[in-house]
């Protein structure tokens, strides 16, 4: 066979199989986008359901401004940790 046409040929099955690499790539990391964010959205659904008024308050104010209550948020798992649930 001629080298020139080897070359090119190696060159096309590179081209191809990067192509395809990167589909699957691309393909996975959207799959498992959409159950990460299912996963959050039923964990913040989860909160708001079964939360008292003081977490729904936290929460709400969280969704609408996080800035704001991150370092309440802190405080209560700091607390928490702490507190009761380090064994």
């Amino acid at each position: 066979m001629d080298p020139t046409v080897v070359e090119i040929t190696k060159s096309a099955v590179g081209i191809v199989t990067t192509v395809l690499s990167w589909a699957a790539v691309i393909t996975i990391f959207m799959l498992f986008r959409n159950f990460i964010i299912a996963g959050i959205s039923r964990a913040l659904i989860m909160v708001f359901e079964s939360g008292n008024d003081k977490t729904r308050e936290v929460l709400i104010r969280f969704l609408v401004d996080k800035n704001s209550t991150v370092p309440e948020i802190y405080e209560n798992l700091k607390k928490n940790f702490e507190g009761g649930g380090g064994q």
